[in-house]
C-alpha cells in the first residue's frame, strides 16, 4: 500500500513538471503587432474608436518626454548670477499676519488671559522682549516662519533643483552668513561644555547653507541644484581672478589710466576723498555698513557705552558708505572694500582684545555652570538625606 501511494506521488511530480500552460497569444496589444500592421498608438487615456490602443508604448513616450523636458529646464530658465550684497543676503522672517492660525489673535491683550498665573508670565515674557528691544510680533513671526520652513523642507521642489529659480544668495555670502551663526553657536557650546552637541550639529551647517542660497531641501538628497558648480567656479574666480583690475574711483585721471605703466602719482591713497579711511572707525563703518543697517544700529547703540568713540561720527561714515553700496557702483565697492582691506591691520589690536574678552567670558560661564551645577548636587543631596530613611 505504501509503496502504491510513493508510485502515485512520483507520478503526480512528473506530470507537473511536463505539464505546460501557454499563454493566449491573441489580445488587444499583441493583435496591434501580429494581425495589423503598422500598430496603431493610441492616446492612452482615450481609447481609439475601434479599441486599438498601446498603452505601455504610451506611457513610455511620455515619461521619456516628461524626462527630457525636465532636463532642458535648466537652459530655457537662464538663471542669472544673484547680484545681491552681503547686507541683504541675511534671511527675512515672514509676516505671522499672513496666518489664519490662533496664535495670531490678541497679541497685545493680556486682559483676555483668564488665568493670573499665564498673565504674569505673558507679562515677564513681553516685558523681558521690549527690554532686549524686540517687538511682541517678533516671537509670533519667529514661529510662523519656522512652522513655515520646516513644511517647506519635507518636499523637494524638483523643477527649483533643475532651475535654480530660488537662487537669491551666493555661494560666498551664504558661507559668511551661516558661518556667523554657527560661530555664535560653537562659542555658546563650548561655555556650557557641550562641545558634542556642536559636532553633532555640524551636518546642520551644510542644509543651512543650500537652504539659504538655493531654496534647496534636505528632501532632494542625492540631486544638487545645477548652478552649484557654476556658483563654485565664480566664488573662486572673486578671491582668485585672473586679472587684477584697478578701481576706476582709484585713478586720478582718465589719462593714467589709459597708460601701459602705473605709477604712484596716477593713484589715490585711501585717505583721498571719496574714501578717506584715517582710522579705525572709518574701516568698522565700512564693515558695518556691508552688513546691513540692522546690525549697525546695534552696534553703534553699544558703542556709546565704549569711551573713546565718537559715535556721531561713526555714525555718519556707515550712512556714507551705505550711500554708495546703495547706488550699486561696482566700480566704487570694489574701491571701499580695497581700501578697508589695506586698513584692516588696523583693527588687530582690537581683535585681539576682543579675543581675549571672549576667553575670559567663557571661563567665567564655565565656572558658574560648575558652581550651579555642584550647588543643584548639594541641595539634591541633602532633600535625598532628609527624606529617607
Amino acid at each position: 500500500m505504501e509503496a502504491h501511494q510513493t508510485h502515485q506521488g512520483y507520478a503526480a511530480q512528473i506530470s507537473n513538471v511536463f505539464s505546460y500552460n501557454y499563454p493566449d497569444l491573441s489580445n488587444e496589444h499583441t493583435r496591434q503587432w501580429m494581425e495589423n500592421w503598422p500598430p496603431t498608438l493610441g492616446t492612452g487615456g482615450l481609447e481609439d474608436g475601434d479599441g486599438q490602443s498601446c498603452k505601455p508604448l504610451d506611457d513610455t513616450l511620455r515619461v521619456l518626454s516628461y524626462a527630457v523636458g525636465n532636463a532642458t529646464l535648466f537652459y530655457q530658465a537662464n538663471s542669472a548670477f544673484p547680484n545681491i550684497s552681503l547686507r541683504n543676503s541675511y534671511p527675512k522672517l515672514k509676516d505671522s499676519a499672513e496666518s489664519d492660525t490662533v496664535f495670531q489673535s490678541n497679541v497685545d491683550r493680556r486682559d483676555s488671559r483668564s488665568d493670573d498665573l499665564v498673565r504674569f508670565i505673558m507679562w515677564v515674557t513681553e516685558a523681558t522682549a521690549e527690554w532686549l528691544g524686540f517687538r511682541a510680533a517678533f516671537f509670533y513671526d519667529l514661529f510662523y516662519t519656522l512652522t513655515e520652513e520646516i513644511s517647506d523642507q519635507l518636499v523637494c521642489d524638483l523643477e527649483a533643483v533643475q532651475t535654480c529659480s530660488k537662487w537669491r544668495v551666493s555661494l560666498v555670502n551664504g558661507i559668511f552668513v551661516v558661518g556667523s551663526w554657527f560661530f555664535v553657536w560653537f562659542l555658546v557650546c563650548n561655555a556650557l561644555r557641550l562641545q558634542l552637541l556642536a559636532a553633532l550639529s555640524l551636518p546642520l551647517f551644510y542644509v543651512m547653507l543650500m537652504r539659504l542660497c538655493y531654496g534647496y531641501a534636505w528632501t532632494c538628497f542625492p540631486l544638487v541644484p545645477t548652478c552649484l558648480l557654476e556658483d563654485v567656479y565664480t566664488s573662486i574666480q572673486r578671491f582668485f581672478p585672473p586679472m587684477i583690475l584697478i578701481p576706476a574711483p582709484l585713478w586720478r585721471s582718465a589719462s593714467c589710466a589709459d597708460k601701459a605703466e602705473i605709477t604712484p602719482n596716477c593713484l589715490k591713497t585711501c585717505q583721498d576723498a571719496p574714501f578717506s579711511y584715517t582710522s579705525m572707525q572709518t574701516v568698522v563703518a565700512w564693515i558695518l555698513a556691508e552688513l546691513g543697517s540692522a546690525v549697525s544700529t546695534f552696534v553703534i547703540d553699544w558703542a556709546g557705552k565704549i569711551p573713546g568713540v565718537d559715535v556721531p561720527q561713526l555714525r555718519i561714515n556707515v550712512m556714507v558708505r551705505a550711500k554708495a553700496l546703495d547706488d550699486e557702483s561696482h566700480d566704487l565697492v570694489m574701491a571701499h572694500r580695497l581700501c578697508a582691506a589695506i586698513g584692516s591691520y588696523r583693527l588687530v589690536p582690537y581683535l585681539v582684545l576682543l579675543m581675549l574678552a571672549l576667553v575670559a567670558l567663557t571661563v567665567v560661564v564655565q565656572g558658574l555652570s560648575t558652581y550651579i551645577f555642584s550647588g543643584f548636587m548639594i541641595v539634591g543631596s541633602v532633600l535625598v538625606a532628609s527624606f529617607t530613611d
